[in-house]
C-alpha cells in the first residue's frame, strides 16, 4: 500500500495541473487512493468518460488512460441527522446505574453510569484494621430536559485521530482539600468504540479538584454523528493503450524489489572470533524497557499474580497468567473466604476460541484477548464461568505501573482488561494464536 501511494504522489503532482476535477479531495488527508491496473480496457471506455481521465506516458514510453473516481464527499458532509440525540441514546445505560471500576495501582475508580464517580484506596493496618480513604469526584447531573443541539460535535485527539465525543458532567462531589468551598466536579466524554463495554478508560485531573474522564461505549455507536468515520479508499483505474504491458514496467520492477527488501530472510552474520570493542555495535533489537526480567519471568510463569478489588466493593480478584483468574473475601483477619474461579487457562481451548467468532475482533495491535474459561458453575445459569483477559499496551502508564478493571457484560461471563507499558514491546512476540513467545 505504502508502495501504491509513492506511486499515486508522482503521478498527481503532474496531472493536479491538467485537469479539473475535485483538487481538494485529492488533497485530502481523509481520502485515500489506490491505483487499479484494469486487463479489459474497452469495459472501462463504456462504463467511464473520458472526461475524467487523463493519458499518462511512462520513462519506458508506455501509455496508460487513468479513469479518477468520485469521492462523494461533499455528499457525505451534507447529509443531515434527525435522529435522537445522543442523550436520548445513552440514557438507558444512565438508567441501569451499571457500574465498572479502573483499578490502578494506587486508587480504585467506581464509576456508576447515571449515578457517581468515586476514587477510593484501601490500606491494611496493625491489628486487622482497615483505612478506607474515599473521594466522590462527582454525581451525576442530568443534562437539561430541551438540551440544545451543538452547531458542531466536539472531538478529542485519541491516537492521532479527532474523536467525537459527548460530555456528561458529573458535579457536588466531595469538598476539595485545597479548595474548601469547591466541590469536585468530573467531566466524562463517552466516546463510540463497538468493541467496549462502557468502560472507563482513564482519568485525570486536569485542574485542581477538576477531573477528566474517558468512557469508551458501544451505545453511543448507534448515533451516526459519533462513529468514528472510515477512511474510504477510491480506485484510480488505469487501462494500457496502444500495445503497453497491463501493467507498467517500472511498475514491477519496483514492485518486486518491495516485496523482496521486505520478505526476504535475513542471512545472521557469522561469529567474529575476535572478541568486541565498545565501537563495535550489537544488531538492532527491539530493546526491552528496563524492568525487572525476574518480575516478568514470575508473571508469565503464573507466579507473580495480579490483584485488584476491594473498598467498599465485598469481592477481590486475582490474575495468574497461564493458570487462572478468581474472585474472593478476604476477612479482617486476612483470610480468604468464598473464593469462586471465574475461569481457567487451556491452551486448546484458548486456540479455539481465538479463532472463532466469539472472541471481540480489534483491528489495535495494542491489545492481545486470551480466553480462560471452565470456571465454577454459575448458579444463575448453570454454565461454567469464562473470563477474557484484554492484555493491553498504554505507554502513557509509568513502569511498572498497572492498571486493571473487570467487567460482567453477561451474567458470569466477564472481561478483564490488564494494562500496562509492560506489554508494548512484548506485544511484538504475539503468534498467530494470541499466545506470547517471550522467554527473558
Amino acid at each position: 500500500m505504502a508502495l501504491l501511494r509513492r506511486i499515486f504522489v508522482l503521478i498527481f503532482i503532474a496531472i493536479l495541473t491538467q485537469i479539473n476535477i475535485g483538487k481538494s479531495d485529492f488533497l485530502l488527508d481523509d481520502v485515500l487512493f489506490r491505483l487499479k491496473w484494469v486487463e479489459k480496457p474497452q469495459s472501462l471506455i463504456e462504463e467511464l468518460s473520458e472526461e475524467s481521465s487523463v493519458v499518462m506516458t511512462t520513462s519506458d514510453k508506455e501509455q496508460y488512460r487513468c479513469f479518477f473516481p468520485k469521492t462523494g464527499n461533499d455528499e457525505a458532509k451534507n447529509t443531515a441527522y434527525s435522529g435522537p440525540s445522543a442523550k436520548i441514546v445513552l440514557k438507558p445505560l444512565f438508567k441501569q446505574q451499571t457500574c465498572v471500576y479502573k483499578i490502578e495501582p494506587y486508587w480504585t475508580y467506581e464509576m456508576c453510569h447515571g449515578k457517581h464517580l468515586r476514587q477510593y484506596h484501601e490500606e491494611k493496618l496493625p491489628g486487622n484494621e482497615v483505612k478506607l480513604v474515599e473521594y466522590i469526584l462527582g454525581r451525576y447531573e442530568a443534562p437539561a430536559i430541551t438540551e440544545s443541539i451543538p452547531k458542531s460535535i466536539p472531538t478529542k485527539k485519541i491516537d492521532g485521530k479527532d474523536i467525537p465525543y459527548y460530555e456528561v458532567l458529573f458535579s457536588n462531589g466531595t469538598l476539595c482539600d485545597i479548595k474548601p468551598k469547591k466541590a469536585r466536579l468530573t467531566r466524562l466524554r463517552y466516546v463510540c468504540d463497538p468493541l467496549a463495554r462502557n468502560e472507563l478508560a482513564s482519568i485525570e485531573e486536569v485542574s485542581t479538584c477538576e477531573y477528566e474522564g474517558l468512557v469508551l461505549s458501544p451505545t453511543l455507536c448507534s448515533h451516526p454523528q459519533y462513529k468514528i468515520k472510515e477512511v474510504p479508499e477510491n480506485n484510480i483505474k488505469c487501462q494500457p493503450l496502444a500495445g503497453s504491458p497491463i501493467k507498467p514496467a517500472g511498475f514491477k520492477r519496483l514492485n518486486d524489489a518491495n516485496s523482496q527488501n521486505q520478505y526476504s530472510p535475513i542471512t545472521p552474520p557469522k561469529e567474529s572470533t575476535t572478541k568486541r570493542t565498545t565501537e563495535q555495535m550489537p544488531a538492532t533489537v527491539q530493546p526491552l524497557p528496563k524492568i525487572d526480567t525476574s518480575v516478568l519471568k514470575a508473571f508469565f510463569k503464573g507466579e507473580y499474580c495480579l490483584s485488584g478489588g476491594g473498598g467498599r466493593s465485598w469481592w477481590m480478584y486475582t490474575f495468574c497468567y497461564g493458570k487462572f483468574v478468581q474472585q474472593y473475601h478476604e476477612e479482617r483477619t486476612g483470610v480468604r473466604s468464598s473464593t469462586i474461579t471465574l475461569g481457567t487457562w487451556n491452551t486448546v481451548e484458548h486456540i479455539k476460541w481465538y479463532h472463532s467468532s466469539k472472541r471481540l475482533k480489534t483491528q489495535s495491535s495494542a491489545i492481545i484477548s486470551q480466553f480462560y474459561g471452565n470456571g465454577d458453575i454459575c448458579d444463575l445459569t448453570g454454565k461454567a464461568r469464562q473470563v477474557q483477559v484484554r492484555l493491553k499496551c498504554k505507554e502513557t502508564l509509568k513502569l511498572p505501573a498497572v492498571s486493571l478493571s473487570l467487567q460482567e457484560p453477561l451474567t458470569c461471563d466477564y472481561i478483564l482488561t490488564i494494562e500496562s507499558s509492560i506489554f508494548c514491546p512484548l506485544l511484538s512476540t504475539v503468534d498467530v494464536n494470541g499466545l506470547f513467545n517471550y522467554s527473558p
